[in-house]
């Protein structure tokens, strides 16, 4: 009897000694961003480069559709303000004075049946032509930089991705892409250096000065004078100025991507 009772006492013991058992619980892994996280890719390399990149895009934008030159005679005794422009569709000209405002759109046929040479609009094409490529090669910058350098996922896919789909070359065929669309951009805006020598070869647009015919806007690139009674004032139009702009920041660009490292490409 008292060793029924004893073992009896044990079991109970023993029972109440026994540890509950454990209980794995599986840790859930946020698929969130942390705030730092977001900081650091904001602050990365490959966003400032793609921010950059996107400002290059605008100003081709701008350099594509705006005029490239312009020139304006006043008559300070007329009060007639004469304006030209050189836009997509050939020259712009406008007349202020006391007897209203007028304007007109000299095509580029007439312009070269007027000046009996093609070299006006030949240099003028050739300028925004380059913009143009240069524009579409941007975009396919911007869309590099966004997909094959940001630490993003998009859709299921990361850098990684299409890195090892480009061999391992992604970067640096962000890069050429960048690149080639800089030089575009950079022989465009060059080229257009010589649109005042080919409307002095034509004539056609020329203002007889002090000292003969070729003057002015057509021998300088930019400046400003008065000769009898007017005031003239040449040079670079809005499209030429923003399409230099845009060199500056997609070399910013080009840059950020040299810097971006390549090792969350791989990883």
């Amino acid at each position: 009897g008292s060793s029924s009772g004893d073992s009896s006492q044990y079991q109970l013991s023993s029972s109440h000694t026994q540890k509950p058992p454990r209980t794995h619980h599986r840790q859930q892994h946020t698929t969130h961003p942390t705030t730092r996280e977001l900081l650091v890719r904001c602050c990365s390399y490959a966003c400032w480069a793609l921010v950059f990149a996107v400002f290059f895009v605008a100003y081709l934008v701008v350099a594509v559709a705006g005029p490239w030159y312009e020139w304006t005679i006043n008559d300070t005794e007329q009060h007639i303000n004469y304006h030209t422009m050189t836009v997509w569709e050939g020259l712009y000209m406008a007349t202020d004075g006391v007897n209203g405002t007028s304007s007109t759109t000299t095509p580029w046929e007439v312009v070269d049946h007027l000046s009996r040479t093609s070299r006006i609009a030949r240099v003028f094409h050739t300028a925004v032509a380059m913009q143009v490529v240069a524009l579409a090669t941007s975009l396919v910058f911007v869309a590099m930089i966004t997909f094959g350098l940001m630490s993003v996922r998009w859709w299921q896919l990361t850098p990684h991705h299409l890195n090892a789909f480009l061999c391992g070359w992604s970067k640096w065929i962000t890069f050429g892409t960048g690149l080639l669309s800089l030089i575009l951009n950079f022989i465009g805006w060059v080229v257009f250096f010589t649109y005042p020598s080919a409307l002095n070869e034509a004539q056609a647009y020329c203002m007889d000065g002090s000292e003969g015919t070729g003057y002015y806007w057509c021998r300088s690139f930019k400046g400003d004078d008065t000769w009898a009674e007017f005031d003239m004032e040449w040079g670079p139009s809005v499209a030429w100025i923003f399409a230099v702009v845009a060199s500056g920041h997609a070399m910013v660009s080009l840059v950020l991507v040299v810097l971006v490292p390549v090792k969350h490409l791989t990883s």
